[in-house]
């Protein structure tokens, strides 16, 4: 297996390789990628009346960590206690990230004052890397009248450019309500956000503290052992 590895390596390496079948594969892939975010977009779109009341939860986690999936879990569980009424649509960041045209027009038609939107909570209002804080204000420049909520956000931004552009595009929106995780999010966002309102909130996977009994300890083999002594 090491040596089919090893070959695997050595001939995605070759420049020729890299200038032909690897962008011959990317595009392939892309375009895949696209067209099974339209269809995502689309079966949502089908999913909504006129007359619905639409809840958008957006960047929900599609990828294997947990405690994105936690968060992703109790969150669905607190949308479904509290806002029953609305017709939920969630969109990954990877459908919004492929589709991207297609999205902002779809939410562009319900930006309504009645429907609401969420963002999943996490290390996400960042310049770290991933796609989260482009998403997000590309959401928050494209609706004006939608109350947005940021669920717990960490909050994070390295680059000063990247965080003038933060800035301004939130400032420009009135309805967005951004809740910080931590302490030194919180005093983060008085700085960058001063123009929106500003919660100090933590995870919401803290909710679960208390709900759950802890499983007995097994014994071991030595535990075992040593009481038989």
């Amino acid at each position: 297996m090491s040596k089919l590895y090893s070959i695997r390596k050595k001939i995605g390496s070759n420049p020729i390789v890299e200038a032909t079948i690897k962008k011959i594969y990317m595009m392939v892939k892309e375009k895949r990628l696209r067209k099974s975010a339209i269809l995502e977009i689309e079966k949502a779109m089908l999913k909504v009346n006129e007359t619905d009341k639409v809840l958008f939860y957006l960047d929900v986690p599609t990828h294997p960590n947990m405690g994105d999936l936690a968060q992703y879990c109790c969150i669905k569980n607190w949308l479904a206690e509290n806002y029953s009424e609305y017709n939920l649509i969630e969109v990954s960041a990877e459908t919004i990230t492929y589709a991207e045209d297609e999205f902002v027009s779809f939410i562009k038609a319900h930006d309504d004052k009645e429907n609401i939107i969420f963002f999943q909570s996490g290390y996400c209002t960042q310049d770290l890397g991933g796609s989260h804080d482009y998403i997000h204000k590309l959401i928050v420049k494209s609706v004006h009248n939608v109350p947005i909520v940021m669920l717990p956000q960490t909050i994070m931004y390295k680059n000063k450019n990247r965080e003038a552009q933060a800035k301004k595009v939130y400032a420009q929106n009135s309805h967005v309500m951004l809740m910080c995780r931590d302490k030194v999010s919180y005093q983060m966002a008085q700085s960058i956000f001063s123009k929106n309102r500003l919660e100090l909130y933590p995870d919401i996977v803290t909710s679960l503290i208390g709900t759950m009994k802890a499983a007995p300890k097994r014994k071991s083999k030595r535990d075992t052992y040593m009481l038989s002594q």
